[in-house]
C-alpha cells in the first residue's frame, strides 16, 4: 500500500507542481478510532479504506463536505421507500455512495475482508434487512439505525486502513479531484463505481 501511495504522490507532484502536504496512516483498530479528526480549513484531502486484500473506497473532501470527512462512511446506509409509478409496488432502496452502503449490497463482501470478520458481516447484513423489512412496512427504524450506525461505525474502525493525503487550500476543487483520480486509477478501489 504505501509503495502504490508514494506513487500516487510522486504523479500528482509531476502533474501539478503540488506537494503532499500530510499523509497520514491510521491502520485499523485504536490508530482508526482515534486518528480521524476535523476536516482542517487551510487543506483539501482525499482518504482511502483499505482492508488486508484490497482497497475499498476512495474519495475526497473540502470545506464543503466535512461529513463525507467524518461520518459519511461510518454510518448505516439510509432506507428509503420508494414507491413505482407504473405498478404502485413500495420497494426499498439505498440512496448514496458509502462504504457500509457498499459493502451490505455486495454479495462478495466476504472475500474481500478477513475471514475473522465474516461473522460480524453477517451479522450486520442481518440487522441492515430487518431495517429495511421493518421500513417497507411503515414501522419506525429510528433507533435500530442508530445502533447499527455504532456497530458500523467499529466495524470499519476495526477492519479497515485509512489513508489521508492533504494538499493546501486550492481556490477550485481540479487539483484534489485529479489527486482523487490518480488514487482510483492506482488502486482500483472495490466500491468506486461498481456498486
Amino acid at each position: 500500500m504505501k509503495n502504490q501511495i508514494d506513487q500516487i504522490e510522486k504523479i500528482f507532484k509531476n502533474i501539478t507542481g503540488l506537494d503532499i502536504k500530510e499523509k497520514k496512516y491510521l491502520t485499523k483498530g485504536n490508530v482508526h478510532k482515534n486518528g480521524v479528526k476535523k476536516l482542517d480549513e487551510n487543506y483539501q484531502c482525499i482518504y482511502m479504506f483499505f482492508s488486508e486484500k484490497c482497497c475499498l473506497k476512495v474519495g475526497y473532501v473540502d470545506q464543503g463536505s466535512p461529513q463525507r470527512w467524518n461520518s459519511h462512511h461510518y454510518t448505516a446506509p439510509r432506507t428509503e421507500i420508494k414507491i413505482e409509478k407504473e405498478t404502485g409496488i413500495k420497494k426499498v432502496v439505498h440512496p448514496g455512495s458509502t462504504l457500509p452502503r457498499s459493502i451490505m449490497l455486495d454479495s462478495y463482501a466476504k472475500h474481500r475482508f478477513q475471514e475473522s470478520s465474516h461473522n460480524d458481516i453477517d451479522s450486520l447484513n442481518n440487522k441492515f434487512k430487518s431495517i429495511s423489512s421493518d421500513k417497507l412496512q411503515g414501522k419506525d427504524t429510528k433507533k435500530l439505525t442508530s445502533d447499527l450506525s455504532k456497530e458500523f461505525r467499529s466495524f470499519i474502525e476495526n477492519n479497515t486502513d485509512r489513508v489521508e493525503l492533504s494538499i493546501e487550500k486550492q481556490k477550485n476543487t481540479f487539483a484534489i479531484k485529479l489527486l482523487e483520480s490518480i488514487s482510483i486509477y492506482i488502486l482500483n478501489p472495490q466500491y468506486e463505481g461498481k456498486n
